[in-house]
């Protein structure tokens, strides 16, 4: 199921000019328009996962009229990110790319216009916070920069109701505090964590996980530069899984790992 929504997500970005106009039975409705419509004269910041067709944010949007400017990890081949320049040449908007620094996405932050993160992808440095019950590192610039010019942080999902047929769907705005912090910018990565991770729940077999999202390896916290290991592997003793491998395993010695 996730390989055959990769494989539509493609041809849906290769025919986004028809999501644009509405031909050929390409459709693009909306659930809670409004809170699109309601921002597009302030800042706000939009959050999502590698769900449906995920590409086609900015085209979405654009409908709604707001122009989003996306923030994007360049891919690593060459060839794929030139592919995929093209592609994206096709679905409007604008991108940024992660390597470009913060100074961009704060100076369209300033201008009263709004941005867009994926977030649902293993992040080098960040929060760790509580995904899928597991701990998880988390970029933490989307709570910063909503606490830094007091905006909501809106979690959306494109999604695939029928073929050529995507329903965009904006989820209950993240209020920032009023007071600063990291506290503050924790609780609000969390909350924006939970609310991916229904995202995905709701969708599950649309989503395009390409990478070990809890990979057990030394990661880096922002706010301390130390290393720590995520405890993501490790399983309750109580979990069936882990009895029914031990009890297949049969006993084990006293010097075994």
């Amino acid at each position: 199921e996730i390989a055959e929504n990769f494989g539509r997500h493609i041809a849906e970005i290769i025919h986004a000019p028809d999501f644009r106009t509405g031909v050929k039975g390409a459709t693009l409705e909306y659930d809670q328009a409004q809170r699109a419509k309601s921002y597009q004269h302030s800042p706000a910041i939009y959050v999502g996962a590698h769900l449906g067709s995920w590409e086609l944010g900015p085209l979405a949007f654009e409908r709604l009229g707001q122009q989003l400017t996306v923030v994007y990890s360049q891919d690593k081949n060459s060839a794929t990110e030139k592919a995929m320049r093209a592609l994206r040449r096709k679905i409007g908007g604008r991108y940024l790319a992660k390597s470009d620094g913060a100074k961009p996405i704060i100076d369209t932050l300033s201008q009263g216009k709004s941005v867009a993160f994926l977030v649902d992808q293993r992040v080098d440095s960040g929060l760790e916070v509580d995904f899928f019950g597991r701990r998880s590192v988390m970029t933490r610039f989307p709570a910063r920069m909503a606490i830094k010019f007091a905006c909501p942080i809106i979690p959306f999902e494109v999604i695939r109701t029928a073929p050529g047929h995507l329903r965009v769907v904006l989820l209950d705005p993240i209020m920032p505090f009023d007071h600063q912090g990291e506290k503050s910018e924790m609780e609000l990565t969390q909350r924006m964590a939970h609310s991916i991770q229904a995202s995905i729940e709701r969708n599950r077999n649309t989503w395009f996980c390409h990478t070990r999202r809890w990979k057990d390896r030394e990661i880096k916290t922002t706010s301390a530069e130390r290393g720590i290991r995520l405890a993501s592997l490790v399983r309750p003793a109580d979990d069936p899984a882990v009895r029914a491998a031990e009890a297949s395993e049969g006993p084990r010695s006293a010097t075994s790992k």
